[in-house]
């Protein structure tokens, strides 16, 4: 009986340390579970969290996007505005230059014309031809005969692949020494420009002859403005060089350029009134504030001195007590080129304010 209360016993104690430690591997499962609950909350929470910041940054974004279209766009307004005002002022600029070297805007308006016209099927911008016809002018050549050489210039320069101004250039030494050297020769042969063998067919001459007749100054601008006539007429070599050019992607993509100046041009033609009178008073703003700034210069020390400057001017023509014992009377002071009148304090102070107005318009 004892052996058995014995057994008993131990085989109790078993239990309760196994049930012990049963109940401590719940313990743990359970604080696993519950730490990765909590885990998983804060990770969702972190999620969510997410998810609310990608919005607002969506937000920002869209936002964002806005705001740098209506930069692009306002940017796009103010290109255009001067592209515009540029053009405008350009042709402006170019037609009188154009019509001081011609003597004659009726002529100028005609050549101008003509050259946008012809600038309109061609490779070559109105701008560049007509700039190109000032230069020209410039060189000598006569204003009746700017028009054709210009195209002939351009046939020329449209054929060989040269730029217009490089060839009007060597023309124009040409038109302006009165006769060609070999200088401009090699300078249109450097460009691919044969005009050696229209001189030779001209002259008669060839090789060392037609070289010997130049070095001796024989080879007379005339005769070079033939030549050229020559080259760029139906059967020449170079005849509607320009214009075949204006079928290339090059030539295509010039036209379309000089379309667009023309667009920019002819709006701004319509607008010139209003943006020269709002220059004007751009520009008179500047100037107030430039001169408020510098009246601001002008210090109590320099208004002294200007103010006792006047009193000398005006004791200097009126004498030494102006205006009589009281100073009452009326005086008159020329100085500057003008005349003041009226009593002496108040001359005095018409001269002061010219002194300082003309120190003003120096700083």
């Amino acid at each position: 009986m004892a052996l058995a209360s014995v057994k008993l016993e131990l085989l109790t104690g078993q239990a309760e340390r196994s049930a012990k430690r049963l109940q401590a591997r719940t313990n743990e499962l359970s604080n696993r579970f519950r730490d990765v609950k909590n885990r998983s909350n804060a990770a969702g929470n972190k999620i969510q969290k997410f998810g609310r910041q990608s919005a607002t940054a969506s937000k920002g974004v869209r936002k964002l996007g806005a705001a740098v279209k209506n930069l692009l766009v306002g940017l796009a307004v103010i290109q255009t505005a001067r592209f515009v005002f540029f053009k405008t002022a350009e042709l402006e600029s170019q037609k009188k230059s154009l019509e001081v070297l011609t003597g004659s805007l009726a002529k100028t308006n005609q050549i101008i014309g003509e050259l946008q016209a012809f600038g309109a099927v061609t490779p070559f911008t109105s701008t560049e031809l007509i700039e190109s016809g000032k230069r020209l002018k410039a060189f000598g050549v006569d204003t009746e005969k700017l028009v054709s050489v210009t195209k002939q210039l351009s046939d020329v320069a449209g054929a060989v692949g040269k730029p217009l101004g490089e060839v009007v250039a060597v023309y124009g030494k040409i038109q302006a020494k009165g006769r060609m050297t070999m200088e401009e020769l090699l300078q249109f042969q450097e460009r691919g420009i044969n005009v050696t063998d229209e001189l030779s067919r001209l002259t008669g001459l060839y090789g060392n002859d037609l070289m010997k007749a130049m070095s001796q100054g024989k080879l007379g601008a005339e005769l070079v403005e033939q030549a050229f006539i020559n080259l760029t007429k139906e059967s020449g070599l170079y005849f509607e060089g320009a214009i075949n050019q204006a079928g290339t992607l090059n030539g295509k993509w010039s036209t379309f350029i000089d379309g667009v100046d023309t667009l920019a041009r002819s709006i701004g033609e319509k607008l010139q009134p209003v943006l020269k009178e709002t220059l004007e008073i751009a520009i008179s703003l500047v100037n107030r504030i430039n001169q408020s700034i510098a009246a601001g210069s002008i210090t109590d020390i320099d208004k002294k001195a200007f103010k006792k400057q006047a009193e000398g001017i005006v004791r200097e023509q009126a004498g030494f007590m102006p205006g009589g014992p009281f100073g009452m009377g009326e005086i008159k002071v020329d100085f500057q080129g003008q005349e003041f009148k009226g009593q002496p304090s108040a001359v005095q102070s018409q001269i002061t304010n010219a002194l300082i107005n003309a120190e003003v318009s120096k700083r």
